[in-house]
């Protein structure tokens, strides 16, 4: 499916780009397909893959909310566990390919050796990926606090992208 409309993709990534219009689509750097075969068993399997850019390189990551705009189901019991991490039913989480929310007291570089910044770090800093309803509970119900200026460019970033990927029947909002 992706490669069906790759060339508009990487054709909006790259105006978006070139012309400093904003967007919150996430960089996708390449597309293999993996072809493996199991000796023992004679099967043949092959898969695609997506390489996207890492956007928690670099940053330590305070929380991470899975955000899908819904409320039905959308709620995990963070239980605190010996160790004194969250975990969810006595498994630590990490990792997401949802939305995510970067506490800026913990945004920052500074003390942290951002050149070994690999997976096995980020892990062990994400307590528990969070829903739509610890969101809502995080916040107390209040909206993110954002300038104006970072107001604007989220909401043109969410009109382009929206408008692209309807006009590239991805979406459709009507």
């Amino acid at each position: 499916m992706f490669l069906d409309c790759a060339p508009a993709y990487f054709e909006y990534l790259s105006k978006a780009f070139f012309h400093g219009l904003p967007t919150v689509l996430c960089k996708i750097v390449g597309v293999y397909q993996i072809g493996y075969h199991n000796r023992v068993t004679g099967k043949r399997s092959m898969e695609q893959v997506a390489v996207m850019q890492d956007i928690f390189y670099g940053r330590k990551i305070g929380k991470i909310f899975d955000l899908k705009g819904s409320s039905r189901g959308r709620y995990v019991n963070v239980h605190k566990g010996d160790d004194d991490s969250s975990t969810v039913g006595g498994t630590p989480m990490g990792g997401s390919d949802g939305g995510q929310f970067f506490n800026s007291e913990h945004d920052s570089d500074e003390g942290r050796d951002t050149g070994t910044s690999g997976a096995s770090d980020r892990k062990s800093e994400i307590d528990t990926v969070l829903l739509d309803e610890n969101f809502l509970e995080f916040t107390n119900g209040r909206p993110l606090p954002l300038t104006d200026r970072a107001k604007a460019i989220f909401h043109m970033s969410i009109l382009n992208d929206t408008l692209f990927l309807s006009i590239i029947n991805i979406i459709d909002y009507r």
